[in-house]
Order: structure tokens, then sequence, then C-alpha cells
């Protein structure tokens, strides 16, 4: 899957918005299953409603939030605009 990505049109043709590139991200780090990075739990269930954002997953052991990012070098990558004007 990922030897597919071998330039940018190529990554822009497979995840054209943030949707497809957390699934992608999601299929390659959790192709066995989604697992808590605070506690290692599997057991784990998907955050819905309106002030959840989407890709956000609650751990059902240590009840601690996860997302695809939660403790990988890609945490800090998405800036966000939560608290600023």
């Amino acid at each position: 899957m990922i030897t597919e990505l071998k330039s940018i049109p190529d990554i822009w043709k497979r995840m054209p918005s943030e949707l497809h590139a957390r699934r992608f991200l999601e299929g390659i780090i959790w192709s066995t299953g989604r697992f808590c990075p605070h506690c290692g739990s599997v057991s784990s269930t998907a955050l819905r409603g309106r002030t959840c954002r989407h890709g956000l997953y609650q751990c059902r052991d240590c009840l601690l939030h996860l997302t695809i990012t939660t403790h990988r070098r890609a945490q800090g990558l998405f800036p966000t605009t939560k608290g600023r004007p």
C-alpha cells in the first residue's frame, strides 16, 4: 500500500482529504486492530456526536482518549486553532 506512493501527486490522489489520510494511517498503524497507547488495551470505542472530531476514540479500560497520532511523532505536526482568536 505504501509502495504505491512514489510522488506528491500520488499522495494527493490517494488522500484527497483529511478523512482519507486518517483512514490510510489507521489502516497502516492499526492493521491488526486499534490499541490504546496509554495502557495497551485493545478495547476502545469511537466517540460520536457534534462535539467529537472524527477519529477520536476512548479506551474502555483506562478511559483516556486516543487518536491515530497519540504518542506518535506526528502528534504535534498538525496546527490547531483551538483557543486562538
